[in-house]
């Protein structure tokens, strides 16, 4: 029996268990591209709405 053979009949026989391997891999990446993704654009409208409390201020002095 040849090694691509041996895998092929581990594939097949225990298919069930790689095909749950897989599919929890694909929604882990799902999950954490959307925290990802959600996280940008949460950052991005933070620094947008600070932007505009602050207005056009260049600097600030500060006094002891």
């Amino acid at each position: 029996m040849t090694l691509p053979r041996l895998i092929w009949d581990g594939i097949r026989y225990h298919w069930r268990a790689h095909l749950g391997a897989c599919i929890g891999a694909a929604l882990c990446a799902l999950v954490l591209t959307g925290a990802l993704l959600v996280g940008d654009s949460l950052h991005g409208t933070l620094q947008q709405h600070a932007a505009a409390r602050v207005g056009r201020v260049v600097a600030a002095l500060v006094g002891g």
